[in-house]
């Protein structure tokens, strides 16, 4: 009589090592998703942070020149040079190179180029206490999509 011996499987089989390849697979692929993501989101709120801190800039600038404040709503540009030093330098052309001054900060510094900035005086039940006081709002969009549709935008209410 022949006794034959069954003999016990060890190991993993080659189906059980692809399942758990898969398994791998899958999971890195949503940590790689994870980490893409979370990079777009720092560059967003990196922008929206530049964007902030030039709006404040640009502000300031406005505040310094009230006089101006029609060349800034109407974002004329100026060619003359408007340092401290500069005689020829009147309100109106201050205003337009502060205009040129803050779509190349844009431009050049943030490397924002579908920048669209408006400033309008903001009229209506909006009550500011001071005897001349006056509303403005600077709304600025980044961002667009390839319809043109704005992605991105920021507004700032300030008292002039």
């Amino acid at each position: 009589m022949f006794i034959m011996k069954i003999k016990v499987s060890q190991g993993f089989s080659l189906i059980e090592v692809l399942i758990a390849f898969v398994i791998l697979v899958v999971g890195l692929l949503g940590a790689t998703t994870l980490i893409i993501r979370s990079s777009q989101v720092n560059v967003n709120a990196y922008e929206t942070e530049q964007v902030a801190m030039l709006s404040n800039t640009m502000v300031e600038r406005i505040r310094a020149n009230p006089n101006g404040i029609n060349s800034y709503i109407n974002k004329s540009t100026s060619t003359v040079e408007c340092d401290n030093k500069s005689s020829n330098c009147d309100f109106n052309a201050r205003a337009g190179a502060d205009n040129v001054y803050f779509q190349n900060q844009f431009e050049k510094n943030l490397n924002i180029n579908d920048v669209d900035w408006t400033l309008l005086e903001k009229g209506g039940s909006t009550t500011v206490t001071g005897s001349n006081a006056k509303l403005y709002q600077l709304k600025i969009t980044w961002g667009a999509d390839t319809n043109g549709v704005s992605g991105k935008s920021y507004y700032l209410n300030f008292v002039l």
